[in-house]
């Protein structure tokens, strides 16, 4: 919540750590919570991780249907492209929908923390 110290005004080590002999005071009016973000990297790193898992999205896609329309000559390798197609659109579907659950989930943790932390200023200006 709220925390108070003042430094004594000697040569020892004064009230909580720290050392002490400034006679400063360091006052926390209010102990906030920091929101969540999404990540460090620069939005254009982001942007490019998005249209990678795009381009992947639709990629396999196009090669399922191609495979489902017989547009791929059908060799004996076929039914293991067909094979490693379905875990490649789950690879793909996993790549796009997990950061978008997670900024979803992110952004309602932080309105819950905004929430918190309006409480937390308003029982400070309470005192």
């Amino acid at each position: 919540s709220t925390s108070t110290t003042t430094g004594g005004g000697g040569g020892g080590g004064g009230g909580g750590g720290g050392g002490g002999g400034g006679g400063g005071e360091c006052v926390v009016d209010v102990l906030l919570e920091a929101p969540y973000t999404f990540s460090d990297r620069p939005v254009e790193h982001l942007s490019y991780a998005a249209g990678l898992g795009m381009i992947n999205l639709m990629g396999v896609w196009w090669l399922r249907a191609a495979l489902r329309n017989g547009l791929v000559p059908v060799g004996p390798i076929t039914p293991v492209i067909e094979w490693i197609s379905r875990y490649m659109l789950y690879y793909a579907y996993c790549f796009v929908l997990i950061p978008i659950m997670r900024y979803g989930l992110n952004g309602l943790l932080n309105q819950r923390i905004i929430q918190r932390n309006e409480i937390r200023r308003k029982l400070r200006a309470r005192q």
